[in-house]
């Protein structure tokens, strides 16, 4: 860990306590090359949690074709030279979508991760081959992982059907081994004494079941990390759920992604519910991707941490440790 925290010309520092129950102390470090590794430390008080690190990955947008996937070439050709070319964020040198998912699993195992926590837009299209990758890597990695879909990875583009159709169709078809028996909707697992919640929240909007699922989970008590793709709208961003500007009058993209439009009528009720739940919820913890960029935002218990592309290299680590 010292190799990532020396040479570094700017640090910006920020704690606070939240409810008496949570402290969070956050960086950002830039090392003098221009690269930058992003290293969080979350500290809980007055629970039973044991040191866990996790390393966040989003937005990773792999193509890896095979033959089988030759059919939908149609639907896939322009998200299949999305982010072709690029340079790793660290070395400024040219490398594939592929070398640079390896590499960050790489930094994981030389990180000493507990849990890898994959937050969507990992493939640029549903693909068996991608998947076969995927899960060829991780496994080989050795690192637990958990995985929710984001709005490419299911998404062909220009086939017709409803957003959430297409979705469950692509889930069950093509994604489903990346949930290694999980329900691709939503699904909780406890690691260390906090509550790791994956929802998929790919269409912008929440299910009557989930937001079941995550008030049952509240109900236990215990600190939650939650992983999705589309962050939470805080004082009005348009990119998140639950903005009362977000409906069919504000989507720029819907053409050229060849995708359903959004609704008229905004979010359902179950979308701005949930929003509630997590922002009103003690100690919250969202990990999130789709916008491409690095953001830390806190409101209260809830923090929500948003992290650059993976097809570039980036990752985020976020230490969540016992007070003292």
């Amino acid at each position: 860990m010292k190799k990532y925290l020396c040479s570094f010309f700017l640090l910006i520092l920020f704690s606070c306590s939240v409810n008496k129950n949570i402290q969070i102390q956050s960086k950002i470090d830039y090392e003098s090359t221009t690269s930058s590794e992003y290293i969080t430390l979350v500290k809980i008080a007055n629970t039973n949690i044991k040191p866990t690190r996790i390393l966040q990955i989003t937005d990773s947008h792999i193509t890896f074709a095979g033959p089988e996937d030759y059919e939908y070439t149609q639907y896939s050709s322009r998200m299949a030279a999305a982010y072709e070319n690029g340079e790793h964020y660290k070395t400024g040198k040219p490398i594939s979508r592929i070398e640079a998912f390896s590499a960050i699993l790489k930094e994981a195992k030389q990180l000493n991760v507990d849990l890898i926590l994959l937050t969507g837009d990992i493939l640029n299209y549903p693909s068996k081959r991608a998947v076969q990758f995927l899960i060829e890597e991780l496994n080989n990695c050795g690192i637990p992982y958990l995985y929710i879909a984001g709005n490419h990875d299911w998404h062909l583009e220009g086939m017709s059907g409803l957003s959430y159709n297409l979705r469950e169709k692509w889930r069950k078809d093509i994604l489903l081994p990346l949930y290694q028996g999980e329900n691709p909707s939503h699904y909780a697992r406890q690691i260390n004494g906090i509550n790791f919640l994956m929802i998929d929240n790919s269409t912008y909007q929440i299910t009557s079941e989930q937001l079941k699922f995550i008030s049952k989970q509240m109900k236990l008590g215990l600190p939650i990390v939650v992983g999705m793709h589309i962050p939470v709208s805080i004082d009005g961003q348009l990119y998140g759920i639950g903005n009362r500007s977000w409906g069919a009058s504000t989507d720029k993209g819907y053409e050229i992604e060849r995708r359903e439009r959004w609704p008229a009528e905004g979010h359902n009720q179950e979308t701005y519910d949930f929003v509630k739940l997590l922002l009103n919820y003690p100690i919250s913890i969202v990990m999130c991707g789709h916008i491409h960029i690095f953001k830390n935002e806190r409101k209260e218990g809830f923090m929500q941490f948003t992290t650059p592309m993976g097809r570039y290299g980036y990752y985020r680590v976020i230490d969540i440790m016992p007070a003292k």
